[in-house]
């Protein structure tokens, strides 16, 4: 059974720049801003794309999430990905 697609998280060294791209040029909506704080949210059907901001020279293991499951892979063209599984909701 495949698994679910909820979110995707995108790493922006100045998300402030990044914000235009993903509103005006694709027209995507803003589901929540947290631009000044280092993240915003993108609705984007039924997953949201998370960006977050990181240091230009931040290492690969700091740009991840940090609950739940977390595995690191490239794709055929080398851009890497990351599948994670969060822990289920109590209750």
């Amino acid at each position: 059974m495949p698994l679910p697609l909820d979110s995707v998280h995108l790493f922006a060294t100045d998300i402030h720049a990044a914000r235009p791209f993903y509103f005006v040029l694709l027209g995507l909506l803003l589901g929540a801003d947290g631009s000044d704080h280092g993240f915003c949210v993108v609705e984007c059907g039924a997953a949201q794309l998370v960006l977050e901001t990181v240091s230009p020279d931040a290492p690969a293991d700091e740009q991840a999430l940090v609950s739940g499951i977390l595995a690191t892979f490239c794709d055929p063209s080398g851009h890497q990905l990351q599948r994670v599984q969060r822990p289920a909701a109590a209750g």
